[in-house]
């Protein structure tokens, strides 16, 4: 059986760039927005951009950490 999970809302970010976020993912990445796991830069989400190892690091913590 599979865990629940409560996750806490938070406001939803809008990114200056949102019109090249890929259709099929712009629900996940609003979802995960507003849960806090992903933040963007300076309300820039770089859908066409690789992440680091540590930005791939802090979005894992981010969701590990969701109650």
């Amino acid at each position: 059986s599979q865990k629940e999970i409560n996750f806490e809302e938070v406001e939803s970010q809008e990114f200056s760039d949102e019109a090249e976020i890929a259709d099929y993912a712009k629900d996940g990445v609003r979802r995960m927005t507003e849960l806090g796991v992903i933040k963007g830069s300076d309300g820039i989400f770089r859908p066409g951009d690789s992440i680091s190892r540590a930005e791939a690091a802090a979005i894992i913590c981010r969701f590990i950490k969701l109650k």
